[in-house]
């Protein structure tokens, strides 16, 4: 597989169906470790041939007694047609490798429980401190008010290489988590995540 000719999409469709031949058997390659680093690495890729800021979706995961942010660049993710960038749609392909699981399918039971952890964008917008005045490009992270650590603004920013000053951390209301997912993901990890209490509020 050779992830330079490959966008997004492609390589989550690549690397949920990899396979390796040994003698006459070909056997499923099921390793979440590694369809993780092959995203991350054309993620690193991307950054160090450039700086510029990016847009994209974000999710805050379980990662043994703490969290890890996992973010999706829109210009890694091209829009063709009616396939988008957007939350439903990777998680639908990649829940499992989120939550650290090696099978790759995303199974039934958590197939549309992508509000059941924290979640946001990264969008960017044109603004007028004044009128008349100039225009001036901000970019929004937008999130449910439930990450899981205080300064989830700032680290999304750096992550996303937003410039300073030019950036703000603005609650949306679509971004929250709901109670039915959170239960569904704790059911299936089989741990108590202790997010019910934010999402509850919103519930």
């Amino acid at each position: 597989m050779k992830m330079s000719a490959l966008n997004g999409w492609s390589l989550i469709g690549s690397l949920n169906n990899e396979t390796r031949q040994i003698d006459d058997v070909i056997c499923e390659i099921q390793d979440h470790n590694r369809r993780r680093a092959a995203l991350h690495f054309m993620q690193h890729k991307l950054l160090k041939e450039s700086t510029e800021p990016q847009t994209g979706i974000f999710f805050w995961v379980p990662w043994g007694d703490g969290w890890r942010l996992e973010t999706f660049f829109d210009s890694q993710f091209p829009s063709t047609g009616s396939i988008e960038l957007d939350h439903a749609r990777i998680w639908s392909k990649w829940a499992n490798t989120l939550l650290g699981k090696d099978e790759s399918n995303t199974p039934r039971a958590i197939l549309h429980s992508y509000s059941g952890i924290p979640r946001g964008r990264v969008t960017k917008t044109i603004v007028r401190k004044f009128p008349g005045g100039p225009n001036e490009r901000i970019y929004l992270v937008l999130h449910g008010n439930d990450a899981p650590m205080r300064n989830a603004g700032k680290i999304i920013a750096s992550r996303f290489y937003l410039p300073d000053g030019r950036w703000k951390f603005a609650f949306d209301d679509h971004e929250r988590m709901t109670k039915d997912d959170v239960l569904a993901i704790q059911r299936y990890l089989g741990r108590d995540l202790g997010l019910l209490k934010k999402a509850a509020q919103f519930n």
